[in-house]
């Protein structure tokens, strides 16, 4: 699941980059949560032709779905939408792909994006670059995000950083809408 954390373009500050970031995720605060919107992308998963035809490839097809709604893992982790937050189920790893994602943020005037969640070499990365690629403002906090291995989260921070977003800490993050 990836979390966008957006805010309009009067809101944006220049952020400190994050030295490293760790592999583990840190929950943004209920407070930072009150002065931003918040937007919740979730991953049903729905096994769609190319990524059945790469497991298929790679000898493991069937095994294409990871974030099944029956299965937990599509679930909110630490955060939960309330009332007007938004709340786009993607069908695959990219947050604007095949969502209203792009046209709900535009139609709140929302030019920056603070991304956070699973699975940072993924889900975030991919979203990260789309958004880039709209022209969005992207930050990614990078010790909100998570993956399978260490290297996998340092090459995607790093990559990410070169190529389409700032990587933040939370706290900075926090601190900029303070």
């Amino acid at each position: 699941m990836t979390h966008t954390f957006a805010a309009a373009p009067a809101r944006s500050r220049t952020l400190p980059r994050a030295s490293r970031a760790p592999h583990s995720k840190t929950p943004l605060s209920s407070s930072f949560s009150e002065k931003v919107q918040i937007t919740y992308a979730t991953a049903l998963i729905n096994a769609g032709v190319s990524l059945q035809a790469l497991m298929a490839r790679r000898g493991m097809a069937g095994g294409e779905a990871i974030c099944r709604a029956d299965d937990g893992g599509a679930d909110f982790y630490r955060l939960a939408p309330r009332s007007g937050d938004i709340t786009v189920e993607k069908p695959l790893f990219d947050g604007f792909h095949a969502t209203d994602l792009d046209a709900q943020l535009r139609a709140r005037g929302i030019e920056t994006l603070v991304l956070a969640g699973f699975s940072t070499d993924c889900c975030v990365a991919a979203t990260a670059g789309s958004g880039f690629h709209r022209g969005y403002h992207i930050f990614v906090a990078g010790d909100a995000c998570a993956t399978y291995e260490a290297q996998w989260q340092e090459a995607a921070l790093a990559q990410m950083a070169r190529h389409c977003a700032l990587v933040v800490a939370t706290g900075a993050i926090v601190a900029a809408w303070a």
